[in-house]
């Protein structure tokens, strides 16, 4: 085999330093984002949902970073090459949640500083900057939905050779057509009603699983470098197939609550629920460790 990948077009490695470098820079701006806002003398209730969407893009850009660095540290040698394109799907799906959730956190931070009684003139305006932040957070995450699927095509190429199974490339199209409808029916549903008790259960259940997601996939991703090269030559069938459903389908709950908790510009923004949970990304998280753990001790 040659030192860079001969089935794919594109060397995944070349390009880790510069995801590694765009994550690291967003993270660093989020976190003076979280310094600047902390600083201000606003009502508690207002800043809420804007930081706490900002700590959980922290988070996930931050662990981004990281992993596009160790990526970018591979040598792409025997079966290293698989390995890497692995490493490339569970990180980029963590940079697509990172993304959407500084996103949504821009749109709830506008909608912080309009959170007043507004006359009838300036209402007009409210709207028009509800809209437009609406379809640019819409916009990423269906952006971040296109360019993950892309890379599942080109990963499962990868894995499987030239012909890989034809129930794989149809669930990849059918996970983006999915998505996208599901995108398409919020927005239809945001226009006419929006439950404030809905909006902010979808906020905290976004937030928090955006987190979580963020350390599962730092866990799976230090659980494939626990494998040798040779293991990777060609890739296991089960392990591509786990790497892709922990990038997409797992991802998929994250996106879709971020892009509904989407809130009404001009006016009172709801208190999150105490306690949430997101039992399908916990039960993901305790089976990782466990495995990891059991591994280490044969």
């Amino acid at each position: 085999m040659d030192d860079l990948c001969p089935e794919s077009g594109w060397n995944p490695i070349a390009l880790a330093p510069e995801l590694s470098q765009l994550a690291g820079v967003l993270a660093g701006f989020v976190f003076t984002s979280i310094v600047v806002m902390l600083s201000q003398s606003w009502p508690k209730r207002r800043r809420i949902p804007a930081i706490s969407l900002f700590v959980a893009a922290f988070a996930a850009l931050a662990l981004n970073s990281y992993l596009f660095a160790v990526i970018a540290g591979e040598t792409p040698k025997g079966g290293a090459c698989y390995r890497v394109w692995s490493e490339m799907m569970i990180a980029s799906g963590l940079l697509g949640v990172g993304a959407v959730a500084l996103t949504s956190g821009i749109v709830w931070l506008l909608a912080a500083h309009l959170e007043q009684d507004t006359d009838g003139d300036v209402w007009d305006d409210t709207i028009g900057l509800e809209r437009l932040a609406r379809a640019v957070l819409h916009g990423v995450a269906v952006l971040a939905t296109v360019l993950l699927s892309t890379t599942s095509l080109d990963y499962l190429y990868v894995s499987f050779g030239t012909h890989p199974p034809a129930w794989l490339i149809a669930s990849v199209y059918a996970y983006l057509v999915v998505i996208l409808a599901v995108i398409v029916l919020i927005r239809i549903r945001l226009r006419r009603t929006a439950a404030a008790t809905d909006l902010a259960r979808q906020l905290s259940k976004g937030t928090f699983g955006a987190v979580r997601y963020a350390f599962v996939t730092a866990i799976a991703l230090g659980m494939l470098l626990a494998y040798a090269d040779v293991y990777w030559n060609p890739t296991p069938a089960w392990l591509a197939i786990t790497v892709i459903l922990l990038a997409m389908p797992a991802s998929a709950p994250v996106l879709i609550r971020l892009v509904h908790a989407v809130p009404r510009f001009g006016v009172r923004t709801p208190a999150p629920p105490p306690e949430t949970t997101d039992r399908p990304l916990r039960w993901a998280a305790l089976v990782l460790i466990a495995w990891a753990v059991r591994r280490r001790l044969k």
